[in-house]
């Protein structure tokens, strides 16, 4: 009985299907002069002695046969069903190894050992086992998205007055240092406009311009000061949950010297790594 096992997979912590590697194990009769068929049973055991023994990385998983048996583990515990196979001369089984998707992982290696028991021509009992190495590896992963969900959203100030403020909630994975830039269509000032997002002609015009400034989690952020987060070692994925992006009003608004209308400005933030 031979197995190389299923090796290392590559994960990608953004996927949102889970994700298998898939090994073969194979058993040879030594005995092939001698006539009839061989039944041999296959199980696996997961000596890791911790309350959640079917986690690599953590990330769950589980090894499935393609007959459809799944092992799932307990600690230290004999998987409940083994996979019975009758053969001769030589066969195969092909097993995967799946991870299931979405999950904050981390590199990691393990071993869980795996068991057969056949009989030899005389009926008497066959047993070994195998060490079956499982293994991820880390997808590099940087991810930014609005904590309610999507890519865009509104903060509409309604009447702007100086020092008008309001915030929003953004989600941030990555498994490196990370930089987040800003960029603006209007050059970092909300513009008068009729619809906005429209594209606008350079313009000097102050009673057209309203000044604001940004922070993202507290720290200033602008078209020419970027966020930077140098954590991150790109063997585990970490997520920054409902980080707070705010956007300010100039303190030193006065409405009087503004021509009326909708001012706007559309504000892009990209993550990317930081080298």
């Amino acid at each position: 009985m031979t197995t190389a096992g299923p090796g290392t997979r590559p994960y990608d912590a953004t996927a949102t299907t889970a994700v298998y590697n898939g090994f073969r194990v194979s058993f040879t009769d030594v005995c092939p002069g001698v006539p009839g068929t061989r039944s041999v049973s296959v199980w696996f055991v997961d000596d890791v002695d911790t309350a959640t023994p079917t986690v690599i990385g953590n990330v769950p998983f589980r090894i499935q046969s393609n007959n459809g048996i799944r092992y799932s583990f307990g600690p230290g515990e004999i998987v409940s069903q083994t996979l019975d196979r009758t053969f001769s001369g030589s066969d195969f089984v092909n097993f995967n190894f799946w991870l299931s998707p979405g999950r904050d992982a981390m590199a990691a290696t393990r071993q869980i050992h795996m068991y057969w028991r056949t009989t030899d021509t005389a009926g008497a009992p066959i047993e070994g086992e195998q060490l079956v190495t499982i293994g991820l590896s880390i997808v590099p992963v940087f991810s930014l998205t609005l904590s309610a969900g999507g890519t865009g959203g509104l903060l509409d100030f309604g009447s702007l007055y100086g020092g008008a403020q309001l915030t929003t909630n953004v989600d941030i994975r990555s498994s490196n240092a990370f930089s987040i830039r800003a960029t603006s269509q209007y050059s970092g000032v909300m513009r008068r406009v009729t619809t906005c997002g429209e594209t606008l002609a350079q313009t000097g015009d102050s009673a057209e311009m309203v000044g604001y400034s940004a922070t993202l989690n507290g720290i200033p952020i602008s078209i020419t000061t970027a966020f930077i987060d140098t954590r991150g070692d790109g063997a585990s994925v970490r997520s920054l949950n409902n980080v707070p992006f705010a956007v300010r009003v100039d303190p030193a608004l006065d409405s009087s010297t503004k021509r009326a209308g909708t001012y706007c400005d559309v504000i892009t933030l990209r993550i990317e790594p930081f080298n």
